[in-house]
């Protein structure tokens, strides 16, 4: 049986991921977006349901 052939990897040295796409100020709108979306839907809620039912006893 032949042993196997071991390959270093080396990765491209490029200047941008090839994963990202968008640039970096659409990148930075597009997480404060969501980030004040998930704040107004999701914790807003919770914390008046929370601040009710401690005023409540």
């Amino acid at each position: 049986m032949a042993d196997p052939e071991i390959k270093s990897y080396e990765p491209h040295h490029e200047s941008q991921s090839a994963a990202v796409t968008e640039s970096r100020p659409v990148r930075i709108t597009l997480t404060t977006v969501t980030l004040v979306f998930l704040g107004i839907f999701l914790l807003l809620p919770l914390i008046i349901v929370f601040k009710e039912a401690f005023a409540k006893g």
